[in-house]
This record gives structure tokens, C-alpha cells and sequence, in this order.
């Protein structure tokens, strides 16, 4: 154990240590000071002290740094993994803004390394191939939760065979 009892000071508390540390400073908005979020948190923290808001907007956005650098780093992830996945044909310009406005709000809440490849590979589908990928399919993925999406690929991959004498061409019940 850290003899000092300084959280602060996470060097010599080992690989579990500093994982329940990331883990309550995720879920409880502690911070340490070597997280590099922390430092975007502070630097963040700095701008709006140095800006010339008014005193309430500068007190609302250092109240809720954490949260607003949790959800900047989650959409962070999620257009990164998009770009990974961007085609040379890709045409983010033809995309239409109220769809990336309101991709980019739902992407802020997710947080889950799976949930953001899934976000960041649709985004770059709609990039891919503008109007493919409906506003409507956004609010669904919204509320699905990790259970709800794996009961679903298995919904998708129960198969059927129509006419199936020479061909063998089999179907997913939900095409």
C-alpha cells in the first residue's frame, strides 16, 4: 500500500490500484493528478477562468468539467474510430448537419469501448454513403443497451431458406 496515504500519489500501488482509482474518478468525478483527462479537465478549467463570460456560465462550466470532458472524450473516441473506417469516396461534406448535430449529442453518452465502435463505424457509413443511415436508427441505438443489442444480432442471424432446391440461398428473418 501507498505508505503516504496520498491518492494523489499513485506511483507504487500497482496495476489494480490505479485501475479502482480510474474507476472511481469515472464514476464519482474524483480526479488524480496524472490522468491526462485531468489535465484537459484543468486546462479546460483555466480557459473559462481566463474568458469573459459572465461569473454564473464560468461557475456552470468549471461545476460540470467532468462531466463535459467525459462526454468530449467519449466523442473524441467515437470520430476517431469513424475516421479509421473512412473510404477514399467518403463525402462528409454531403452530410447533412441537423444528422450530425444529433449523432455527435447521443455520442457524447457513450462511453463503452464496444458502444463507441458501433457509433464509430455508423458514423462513418453515413459519411461513406450519405442519407444511409436514417436520424431514427440513431434514437434506437440510443436507448439499446448492451443486452438489447446482443439479443438482437442473435434475431439477425436466425436464418431462412425460400426456395432453397438448387440454390441454397438462405435469408436473415430481419433483411
Amino acid at each position: 500500500m501507498n505508505e503516504n496515504n496520498n491518492l494523489n500519489d499513485v506511483s507504487g500501488i500497482g496495476q489494480i490500484g490505479c485501475s479502482l482509482i480510474e474507476r472511481v474518478s469515472e464514476l464519482c468525478g474524483w480526479l488524480y493528478n496524472n490522468n491526462p483527462k485531468v489535465m484537459a479537465r484543468n486546462s479546460f478549467i483555466e480557459d473559462v477562468k481566463k474568458s469573459n463570460l459572465p461569473i454564473d456560465e464560468k461557475t456552470i462550466l468549471i461545476s460540470n468539467a467532468n462531466r463535459i470532458t467525459k462526454e468530449y472524450y467519449n466523442q473524441k473516441t467515437i470520430l476517431s474510430v469513424a475516421v479509421e473506417h473512412l473510404k477514399e469516396s467518403s463525402r462528409p461534406a454531403d452530410v447533412d448537419i441537423t444528422w450530425i448535430s444529433q449523432f455527435m449529442d447521443k455520442a457524447r453518452l457513450v462511453s463503452t469501448e464496444q458502444a463507441q465502435v458501433i457509433w464509430g463505424k455508423l458514423l462513418a457509413e453515413e459519411c461513406n454513403n450519405p442519407t444511409t443511415v436514417p436520424k431514427s436508427l440513431l434514437f434506437i441505438l440510443e436507448q439499446m443497451d448492451g443486452e438489447d443489442a446482443r439479443a438482437f444480432t442473435e434475431v439477425c442471424s436466425c436464418t431462412v431458406c425460400f426456395s432453397c432446391k438448387d440454390d441454397e440461398s438462405y435469408n436473415p428473418i430481419i433483411h
